[in-house]
């Protein structure tokens, strides 16, 4: 999902400046399929193995620009 802001202040009659905001994949975030393990007597009861962990997506991307139209 994608989110833009921008706000542009008048300086002159016919000069704005424009500051932006632009979000890339603002709603991302890994996703953990398996735990170590299920059992409670296990040390590793209710950890995530290293191999269950998605991390394949895109990640997040911010960019942040200012510019002056005339």
């Amino acid at each position: 999902m994608e989110f833009s802001a921008y706000k542009e202040i008048p300086i002159r009659e016919r000069i704005r400046w424009q500051i932006r905001a632009d979000f890339h994949n603002a709603l991302n975030h890994p996703t953990f399929n398996h735990l170590a393990s299920n059992d409670v007597a296990n040390s590793q009861f209710a950890r995530f193995s290293t191999s269950g962990i998605d991390d394949t997506s895109e990640p997040r991307l911010i960019v942040i620009a200012m510019k002056i139209i005339f």
